[in-house]
């Protein structure tokens, strides 16, 4: 699968957690692995705490075996200790289970929705599911 990636990343840093935006293009396990490190940076440049993120004006995609490894790189990315909830396009979310699971089974605090507000209120909980 080919890699490239154009895209942007609106942050807004709300008291409970920050909503960071991803919208552009990102192709393959090289540009998605940038996504993740570039949420990373940007949320902890803004504070620590939660994040909401919001892929669904994010085209692309990548294989099944580059959404685990991607989950695996978690950790290494600076998000395992990081409770996030990503928002995905109902027609995405499919594939996004399964980095779901992969990423929570390594430990990540890592969810997936179709909806803001069901994340939100996931998000912002202070249980672990």
């Amino acid at each position: 699968m080919a890699t490239e990636a154009s895209y942007a990343l609106k942050v807004t840093v709300h008291d409970r957690y920050v909503r960071i935006a991803a919208s552009g293009n990102a192709q393959g396990l090289a540009a998605w692995t940038d996504v993740f490190a570039d949420v990373a940076h940007a949320a902890n440049a803004h504070r620590r705490g939660p994040i909401l993120l919001d892929l669904c004006h994010l085209e692309g995609g990548q294989s099944i075996a580059e959404d685990f490894m991607l989950a695996t790189a978690l950790p290494d990315l600076g998000l395992l200790g990081t409770r996030v909830a990503m928002v995905e396009s109902a027609h995405n979310v499919g594939a996004s289970r399964f980095f779901e699971t992969t990423a929570r089974n390594r430990g990540a605090q890592l969810r997936v929705f179709t909806d803001q507000q069901a994340a939100l209120v996931w998000l912002l909980a202070t249980d672990e599911n």
